[in-house]
């Protein structure tokens, strides 16, 4: 093949790319979704992805009823956020700031697609980074790396066979260090790292402009529930609703609601 022939083959697959990435950016694999007078707009670019965007307001309905909660100028942070349903939902329909945080690589690059499908890059920030109880150069293990999938820690037992380099803080340290948008509400969904997340955010959670938190649990160790009850209490955060999802009636994970309610 001569070089003539060559850059006539070299741009015809350059001409392919770009009528690929135009038809992307037309909104090709994009669900559109109705709140009321609001519209979410979700890239699905896996079976995952479009079922977690076709059960936004019926997975985890605790979960919505939580957010409907929240006042004007509170702050979510979200973590454990996946491709960002939740973080959306309170962008879109309650207006809040968000700061979601999600490390694995394929689910971050994809919440942060949707946020710019949202036109939310002034109120939702998306990082690539996980919290522990120490902060450190950590890996994450994950259990599936198709978008939208779940199953990820940094904690000490790996929960799956792929690996990847993560950016680990303590949140009372990643506050101290960047000064971001302080916390009204936590909302926790990291698999298994959640009491060691609340032990690394002492200071945070003694502030009282941290009204409640949301943690996902999975309660077939009960030892689980009662550490978390028992570190939240310590700073007046009572329990106030359990619930699992109607769409997996057989799962053990259960999202705890706690509120403030004193020193």
């Amino acid at each position: 093949m001569d070089r003539a022939e060559r850059l006539a083959g070299r741009r015809f697959y350059e001409l392919h790319l770009e009528a690929a990435a135009f038809r992307h950016r037309r909104g090709s694999n994009v669900a559109e979704l109705a709140v009321g007078e609001h519209r979410i707009l979700l890239r699905t670019p896996s079976a995952k992805a479009l079922w977690r965007a076709q059960t936004l307001l019926d997975k985890e309905p605790a979960t919505i009823r939580w957010i409907d909660s929240f006042a004007a100028g509170d702050v979510l942070w979200d973590i454990g956020a996946n491709m960002g349903i939740y973080s959306l939902y309170a962008g879109v329909v309650k207006g809040s700031e968000v700061l979601a945080f999600e490390p694995a690589a394929f689910n971050h690059a994809l919440l942060c697609d949707n946020v710019r499908l949202n036109g939310l890059e002034e109120r939702v920030a998306a990082y690539s980074l996980a919290f522990s109880d120490r902060s450190e150069l950590g890996t994450l293990t994950v259990a599936d790396d198709e978008p939208g999938a779940a199953v990820a820690s940094v904690g000490d037992a790996p929960v799956g066979r792929l690996k990847q380099a993560a950016l680990v803080y303590t949140i009372d340290d990643f506050i101290a260090r960047f000064a971001p948008a302080f916390p009204t509400h936590i909302k926790i969904d990291v698999d298994g790292l959640e009491a060691e997340i609340l032990e690394g955010s002492r200071h945070t959670l003694s502030d009282p402009r941290l009204k409640s938190l949301l943690v996902e649990v999975d309660e077939r160790d009960g030892s689980r529930p009662e550490r978390i009850d028992a570190v939240l209490g310590e700073f007046g955060f009572r329990l106030v609703e359990v619930q699992g999802s109607p769409l997996a009636p057989n799962s053990a994970s259960r999202n705890r609601i706690y509120r403030r309610t004193g020193p």
